[in-house]
């Protein structure tokens, strides 16, 4: 089973960011999430032996600016995920995409890339 938000994620700088949009960002990223593995489990759905994946990103452990909102879910999903392991028989595991900084994609041929 895997979960991801499927919304764009809108960064939000302090003097904007109001307890109503910071509520509205967990209910879908945080909670979804949280929800979505609560029900699962109720229903047997995750066999022995099987998996859960939820979808994060790496902004908690180095977040820029207006990664407020983004960065703490991040850390909370690392961590609901870390104890999601925690009972087996069942593994659980978190995607994970990196923002990379100057990666340029090179082609077989080691042409530049596109």
């Amino acid at each position: 089973m895997a979960y991801t938000a499927g919304e764009p994620l809108r960064l939000t700088m302090m003097p904007d960011l109001t307890p109503e949009v910071a509520r509205s960002f967990w209910e879908t990223r945080y909670f979804g999430a949280l929800s979505m593995v609560w029900a699962i489990t109720q229903a047997g759905a995750v066999r022995d032996g099987g998996s859960i994946v939820l979808t994060g990103g790496n902004a908690g452990q180095r977040p820029a600016a207006g990664w407020a909102l983004g960065a703490s879910n991040c850390g909370a999903l690392d961590a609901l995920t870390r104890q999601l392991a925690t009972p087996a028989p069942r593994s659980s595991s978190m995607a994970t995409p990196y923002s990379f900084d100057g990666y340029r994609p090179r082609r077989r041929d080691g042409g530049p890339g596109v």
